[in-house]
């Protein structure tokens, strides 16, 4: 796919997946006005062709990394994982201040996972890798005027601790990440830190319905014109899965997030729960806490193992 222009000055650059063929990750280059610089939003894995694809796309635009900083939406390295190769020493890292806490073995054991199944804290830990040290930490409201754009950043926390937008908001651009997916539901899982990760999300999707945003640039899949309603998509989605998760406990009884994350339903089916395991579990998680916050489901433990039910 070639580099597509879609707003002024905003370029989108789409790096092909390994892992799906059929899929790629999306960065955006927002040009500077003459003479001063650039912002590359979010790069790519480090895996595959992904820094020979950024680097064809910014060269096609006349644009060179010494004269363009990085904003990075999350530190996942879906995101940034091309970020130490493409960086030069003047290329300024902009990311969120947010962090995860690694999942213990503790916390793995609560999923009630048997132990057969080899799940590990490192598979259910959200970052890879560590990014450079002078990282500049970017706080919600921070200013980037980049070519025509007053951009402001904005708290999208959710789908990481960290997620950031950059939001113009005199044109109702938003550069959002994966806050908001036009075409699959964005991967919410617990933190590892207790926070309720899917109440935040909740929550940040509802202040980006009151932000009038007209165009929405997502990390993965085609721009987004209809923001309202894909929000209230994802919303009605989060609750129809509470309301599936408390369905199946009030028949049970009680049940672990192992036990609930194979009762779920899941698009793709069984063949897609055994190949993203963790992430449904995680996700399943999510949505206990959430339920607990919500004191819907209370929580109890037995041998290390969490078990919920549904409070009356």
């Amino acid at each position: 796919m070639a580099v597509e222009q879609v707003c002024n000055e905003i370029y989108r650059i789409p790096v092909p997946r390994t892992d799906r063929p059929d899929a790629h990750t999306a960065c955006y280059l927002v040009r500077g006005a003459a003479g001063a610089r650039h912002l590359l939003v979010d790069t790519a894995p480090a895996d595959g062709g992904g820094e020979r694809a950024v680097r064809e796309a910014l060269a096609s635009l006349g644009v060179r990394m010494e004269e363009t900083d990085l904003f990075l939406t999350d530190r996942s390295p879906a995101h940034s994982g091309l970020c130490a190769l493409l960086r030069t020493p003047s290329t300024r890292v902009y990311c969120g201040a947010g962090a995860a806490i690694d999942p213990t073995a503790e916390w793995v054991a609560s999923l009630g996972a048997p132990a057969a199944c080899g799940l590990t804290p490192k598979a259910c830990s959200p970052y890879g890798h560590a990014l450079p040290a002078d990282c500049i930490a970017v706080h919600d409201g921070a200013r980037f005027p980049v070519g025509g754009y007053a951009f402001e950043a904005v708290d999208l926390a959710g789908h990481t601790p960290d997620t950031l937008g950059l939001w113009a908001r005199e044109s109702g651009i938003l550069l959002g990440g994966d806050h908001i997916l036009a075409e699959i539901t964005p991967h919410i899982g617990v933190w590892g830190d207790g926070n309720d990760a899917l109440g935040i999300y909740l929550r940040n999707l509802r202040k980006v319905r009151t932000m009038h945003i007209t165009r929405l640039l997502p990390a993965h899949g085609a721009p987004i014109e209809h923001v309202d309603d894909r929000i209230d998509q994802l919303l009605a989605h989060h609750a129809r899965r509470c309301d599936e998760i408390c369905a199946l406990l009030d028949e049970w009884g009680e049940g672990t997030a192992w036990q609930l994350a194979h009762a779920l339903h899941w698009d793709g089916g069984a063949d897609a729960l055994r190949e993203q395991l963790a992430l449904a579990l995680l996700e399943t998680a999510a949505h206990l806490v959430h339920l607990c916050r919500m004191e819907k489901l209370a929580q109890s433990t037995r041998d290390g193992v969490s078990f919920y039910r549904v409070q009356h």
